[in-house]
């Protein structure tokens, strides 16, 4: 996993691990529904 931060706030987490990225999305879903698209 890597993670990049920029100064205004944004960043981007890149997994190398499919089954952590797939956690990730369901966290992300889960606490912010509709950032994500449809499966």
């Amino acid at each position: 996993m890597s993670i990049r931060y920029f100064q205004k706030g944004s960043g981007y987490i890149t997994f190398k691990r499919l089954d952590l990225m797939e956690k990730m999305n369901d966290i992300v879903a889960k606490h912010y529904p509709g950032m994500l698209p449809a499966k």
